[in-house]
């Protein structure tokens, strides 16, 4: 948790726990410099956003309440 953002990151594909703690450390890392953009709400919620090597290339964002 950083600045009251908790992140979860699931790495599937690497064998080595070394790789695999790199690899979570630099997708945290990255999570929590793009959280600090702003709270999303739920009437800006709608908004897509940008997915990497998904089926898709975005998804919409939705929520109930405000988010950071």
């Amino acid at each position: 948790m950083q600045n009251g953002t908790r992140l979860i990151v699931v790495i599937n594909g690497l064998d080595d726990p070394d790789d695999r703690a790199q690899e979570a450390k630099k997708m945290l890392e990255w999570g929590f410099r793009i959280s600090r953009r702003g709270r999303c709400s739920p009437r800006t919620s709608s908004r897509l956003r940008q997915v990497f090597g998904g089926e898709s290339r975005s998804v919409k964002l939705a929520s109930r309440e405000p988010t950071r």
